[in-house]
């Protein structure tokens, strides 16, 4: 999740790896064919897209970031078609064309809206047909933010240890989309992003539990010497590891964004191009706390960005305005960056208003907290409400929640005319799943807590008075508290069993 609006102008990215054409066939099919049980297909419809390394610069473009692709293609038609749609977009590039190979394309015949089959035409490249483009990429990468590894296996990435290592002299900022059974080639890059798919693979482990996908996940990272590990599960989101500054990694679990799932092709290439425009920032971040938010941002930008790509047919490049677009529709009042709400709220005070601030969990909303956050309201004329976040719930309220999560609670408080912004703590284990380091920086005139509290008891109650601010206690309505609302919802369940 970003501050609004989202851009990417800035970035710079250099991507390298195998290039690709899909061609997609689209046709109606009636009837069988009474030679094999496959279905006829009536063709109506072609259309051209890149692939593979191609797509992953296509989806950063369509960013508004600055991006340039390395790769190798043929001297065949399918060549000049890929070349053609590249200049189209005005994406820059470098390709390293061989007479002696094909262009990778991948056909696939669509019939009713469903793939049918794909066919492959494809040659594993040498590495002496590489020695070309790693020169060339050996004198430019030190113009670019961040490099992608963009791996389908083909062979532009026979060493990607080199490539690895020219980054690194250069203090940039290295991500690889992985594939095969040997990860100990992409050693010391900054991130991975794996699927699922690929991960169970690449463990050789039983995983059947949360638990042992975090543990696989710290055993694989330490291994390879890297920063962070992104894991795309489907359905199921996205699961963050990230080492942090004291060394001890954290884990965080990430909803999908997807709300209709068409078709999945090049949604992985969608993630990593997204993690990587947020990330060429990281560069800029004044401390391990600011340089892990970047990160942690930019994965929830992917998330927001793949929940859009799948819901198209075939490959699909989200642009910058469909992110925004997309941001603003989830919530217009949630602001992430702490020191830009700090600047809203300045503004605001300037003008003789009143600033109110309140904190919860809010996992599942009731009445006592309706009541709790109108009556928070009347107190002045601006109401911040900062949510714990997902992880800092956990460590409050155990294994089991939050049952929805910031997504879903930040959307259902926005949806409250009492409140006017939103933002998120706890994601800092510094904190200590307070938000003292929020009130301190906001400084707001009033805080409000409900509950069985006095003014001993309440974080940041004696830094409000210490300015001449105010503490103010709403008594909430007996029987009501998120716990109560669950307990009895799985005592009925039992019940029913």
């Amino acid at each position: 999740m970003q501050t609004l609006p989202i851009d990417f102008s800035k970035a710079n990215i250099l991507v390298i790896g195998d290039i690709m054409l899909d061609q997609y066939l689209y046709g109606v099919s009636t009837r069988v064919s009474p030679e094999a049980p496959i279905p006829i297909v009536k063709h109506n419809n072609k259309k051209l897209s890149v692939g593979g390394a191609a797509n992953v610069a296509a989806n950063i473009k369509a960013l508004g970031a600055n991006v340039t692709l390395l790769g190798i293609i043929g001297k065949d038609s399918s060549a000049k078609s890929l070349i053609k749609i590249l200049d189209d977009k005005k994406i820059n590039h470098y390709l390293s064309q061989d007479s002696k190979t094909i262009t990778i394309t991948k056909t696939r015949v669509v019939a009713n809206g469903q793939q049918v089959v794909r066919i492959d035409e494809e040659e594993i490249f040498s590495p002496e047909q590489t020695v070309e483009l790693y020169q060339h990429y050996e004198h430019i990468v030190k113009d670019y933010d961040v490099v992608i590894l963009s791996d389908y296996h083909k062979g532009t990435l026979h060493d990607p240890q080199h490539l690895i290592r020219c980054a690194d002299e250069h203090h940039k900022i290295v991500f690889v989309d992985p594939k095969g059974k040997d990860y100990n080639k992409y050693k010391n890059v900054f991130c991975i992003t794996p699927n699922n798919k690929e991960f169970s693979e690449i463990c050789e482990a039983n995983i059947t539990s949360e638990e042992d996908i975090a543990q696989q996940m710290e055993k694989l990272a330490t291994s390879l010497n890297i920063q962070a590990l992104l894991l795309t599960r489907g359905a199921k989101g996205m699961t963050l590891w990230q080492k942090s500054q004291d060394n001890h990694p954290s884990i965080i679990n990430i909803p999908t964004e997807a709300k209709t799932v068409y078709d999945v092709s090049g949604a992985g290439d969608t993630v990593i191009a997204t993690l990587a425009c947020g990330c060429a920032r990281l560069h800029q971040a004044k401390n391990a706390q600011e340089h892990r938010h970047i990160l942690q941002e930019s994965v929830r930008c992917a998330n927001q960005a793949a929940g859009i790509a799948v819901a198209q047919i075939g490959s699909y490049a989200v642009s910058i305005q469909e992110l925004n677009r997309s941001y603003s529709q989830q919530s217009a009042k949630y602001v992430k960056n702490t020191q830009h709400l700090a600047n809203l709220i300045e503004e605001q005070k300037n003008s003789n208003k009143t600033i109110v601030f309140t904190n919860g969990c809010f996992d599942i909303l009731h009445s006592g907290h309706i009541q709790c956050l109108e009556e928070a309201s009347k107190l002045g004329d601006i109401l911040i409400v900062a949510l714990n976040s997902d992880t800092s719930v956990t460590r409050l309220k155990g294994k089991q929640r939050p049952i929805n999560s910031l997504i879903d609670r930040i959307e259902v408080l926005s949806a409250l005319s009492a409140v006017d912004w939103i933002v998120d703590f706890g994601d800092n284990p510094q904190d200590n799943d307070t938000p003292i380091n929020l009130i301190q920086t906001l400084k707001p005139d009033i805080l409000v807590k409900g509950g069985d509290y006095n003014c001993d008891t309440i974080v940041g109650a004696d830094f409000v008075n210490s300015y001449g601010g105010k503490v103010h206690i709403v008594k909430l309505k007996k029987g009501y508290s998120s716990t109560k609302v669950i307990n009895s919802m799985q005592a009925e369940k039992t019940e029913q069993l």
